[in-house]
């Protein structure tokens, strides 16, 4: 079944900010783990860009949330993403053979 899809607008770059003062971070130093510029860190801050779908991977690591926190979607265990966990397990622990 389709739900609505509409987004409302995420305050990710709020999100940010918050999250790098409460682990007691400067822009510089959270650049610096992430292996980016200063400058790249203060526009996702500012929202003047958004980051990449690997960067909100690593920004969900070293701030120790969601990706869905940071994309400001609920928590979700369906059972299509049950299936979905348990086939990529599967898949994992078979021999790697390149299939498109």
């Amino acid at each position: 079944m389709r739900q609505n899809l509409s987004v409302s607008k995420i305050y990710l770059g709020k999100k940010l900010k918050i999250l790098r003062e409460i682990h007691g971070l400067t822009q510089n130093e959270v650049a610096y783990m992430l292996g980016i510029n200063r400058s790249t860190y203060t526009y996702y801050e500012s929202e003047k860009t958004q980051p990449s779908l690997e960067m909100l991977r690593r920004l969900a690591l070293l701030f120790d949330v969601s990706s869905d926190f940071l994309l400001d979607l609920p928590e979700k265990n369906t059972e299509i993403q049950r299936r979905a966990q348990s086939i990529l397990l599967i898949d994992s622990t078979k021999p790697n053979t390149n299939r498109t």
